[in-house]
């Protein structure tokens, strides 16, 4: 009698048990993090014997580092973009440069700092011909200014 009641409790518990996983689990796929979170530490307080309580906490926990993880590489490539419009460049290459050291294979960051790069060097030639091309305006100006007046 003591053993099917032993038995008996036991099926409740992992009854119990796959009901709170499936809902928790159902709430990590819907996004709802909070809840799935605190779903799967509650699993692991009231079911330490469970190993998937914990497997289940430690798949959380990759999502949640990946999910932050994502927010901060858009949040870098975001700003980067924005002060890439205002011509910013170097301020942009300081947000790339900061991304790069928290995420060093992120493959978007370092495409962007390529662009970044390029758009850098295109912009400094730009600068070098206006300079010499300036020089050149007046050089001319004063050529044809010392035929009108017949030097």
């Amino acid at each position: 009698m003591e053993r099917q009641r032993a038995e008996a409790e036991k099926r409740r518990r992992q009854a119990a048990f796959a009901a709170a996983l499936a809902k928790a689990r159902e709430a990590l796929y819907s996004q709802r993090l909070h809840e799935a979170s605190d779903s799967a530490e509650a699993l692991c307080a009231a079911y330490p014997e469970e190993p998937a309580a914990s497997e289940f906490l430690s798949e959380v926990r990759e999502y949640l580092a990946a999910q932050r993880r994502l927010e901060a590489i858009n949040q870098a490539t975001q700003s980067a973009r924005a002060l890439m419009k205002e011509k910013r460049l170097d301020d942009a290459r300081e947000v790339l440069e900061a991304g790069l050291r928290a995420y060093p294979r992120d493959t978007g960051i370092c495409r962007l700092m390529e662009i970044v790069n390029t758009l850098a060097a295109a912009q400094e030639r730009a600068r070098k011909i206006g300079r010499s091309s300036g020089g050149l305006t007046a050089w001319l100006m004063t050529v044809t200014w010392t035929k009108r007046c017949g030097w």
